[in-house]
């Protein structure tokens, strides 16, 4: 358990201790029970499959890597989940796709019921992605969602 050591109004030092060791260091009972603080739950957004077209020159389902040519059109479809269940939230949102060279694009996420599909056309060659810093970092307080993220490897055609 956590305990704050008082000093009147202010707390002066927190630490870990049981009961019985607060009760004989400070018979004075100058200590309370740390608050826990509240952790928000964030909704996570599952890839569940992703596809390219043309057929891509590779896809991992497991780590979300794509490799594919310039002009291909790939689609991230995932799943709004909070503790394993299927949010039914419909809404829109800006997915930013970033390449490692600091370009940046927005792809729209359609979202209904819970079920997402974002398309990103892949125009130029370079390596880009969607972390989970990235869709957060201009979400609406309370909106952010974990999300294990998306890499696409463009090549030349």
């Amino acid at each position: 358990m956590k305990y704050e050591v008082m000093d009147g109004e202010s707390v002066t030092n927190v630490i870990v201790a049981n009961a019985d060791f607060m009760a004989v260091a400070y018979p004075a009972g100058n200590y309370r029970e740390a608050a826990t603080p509240v952790v928000p739950l964030r909704p996570e957004l599952v890839v569940v499959g992703i596809t390219c077209d043309p057929a891509a020159l590779g896809i991992n389902q497991v780590t979300h890597e794509v490799t594919c040519t310039e002009g291909s059109k790939v689609t991230a479809n995932c799943e709004l989940r909070m503790n394993g269940a299927i949010l039914p939230v419909t809404d829109t949102f800006r997915m930013p796709t970033r390449s490692s060279d600091g370009r940046e694009e927005f792809v729209v996420a359609q979202m209904s019921d819970g079920v997402v599909a974002a398309t990103f056309n892949a125009r130029a060659s370079g390596l880009w992605s969607v972390t989970e810093s990235g869709i957060n970092e201009r979400a609406a307080a309370g909106h952010e969602m974990k999300f294990s993220g998306v890499t696409v490897f463009v090549v030349q055609s």
